[in-house]
């Protein structure tokens, strides 16, 4: 066992993830969860940590999305437990150059239909117009569209010379050959694996037990209030 006294399973906090997400984690997202320690906290205590992949904005800006789509409630958010800086590390050191500029063209696509709808920068958006784009992006992203709709709109992103790379609707293969994820599905993943394989993922919000008791074949939902990191 782990020496760390708040060391979890993390194949069981990823296989608690890829539950939580429909079983369509993608590779990457698996690889990070279990080759990394706390790389969501981004470093030990008294460490000097700076992104690599972002810029200050756009890691502000992802540590906002990550905090809309996991929000500090009686447990800690998705800023507290350092996904903002788990993305980061995965843009580095775990997704291709292909993946990391389509993420961040999610980001400035993000931020331009911000500017449209709401006349200024996501950051500087209010928490409730943040919400509603967000939840718009979420939409577009997760709808249930039929195939022929989504390679029409492929089909539309490569004539307008976009590569086929698209920043929300449903996965498609582009024309550069391989298939490529929406934006907000990536953020959203990664968002969740951050979270649930951080250290106050899977010891605050989850209830953790370093040293299993006793097996109860049937316990009370109520009784358990959330899940277990075990």
């Amino acid at each position: 066992m782990n020496a760390d006294p708040q060391a979890v399973d993390r194949r069981e906090a990823v296989r608690r993830a890829v539950l939580l997400v429909g079983g369509s984690l993608s590779a990457p997202g698996i690889v990070a969860a279990l080759a990394r320690g706390a790389v969501a906290q981004g470093g030990g205590k008294g460490t000097t940590w700076a992104p690599r992949a972002l810029t200050a904005e756009q890691l502000e800006q992802v540590a906002t999305i990550a905090e809309h789509i996991i929000p500090t409630t009686d447990t800690p958010g998705a800023r507290a437990a350092g996904v903002h800086r788990f993305v980061d590390t995965m843009l580095v050191e775990y997704y291709t150059k292909a993946e990391r500029e389509h993420f961040l063209a999610g980001l400035a696509e993000l931020d331009a239909r911000s500017r449209r709808d709401c006349r200024r920068a996501f950051l500087g958006c209010s928490a409730a117009q943040q919400r509603r784009l967000l939840e718009q992006l979420d939409h577009e992203t997760f709808e249930d569209r039929a195939p022929a709709v989504a390679a029409t709109e492929a089909s539309k992103e490569t004539e307008r010379g976009g590569g086929g790379i698209p920043t929300s609707g449903r996965p498609y293969a582009s024309a550069r050959g391989p298939v490529v994820l929406p934006f907000f599905r990536t953020m959203k993943e990664l968002t969740i694996v951050g979270y649930y394989t951080s250290q106050l993922g899977a010891t605050k919000e989850l209830r953790y037990a370093q040293v299993p008791g006793r097996f109860e074949g049937c316990v009370p939902l109520a009784k358990i209030g959330r899940s277990w990191a075990t």
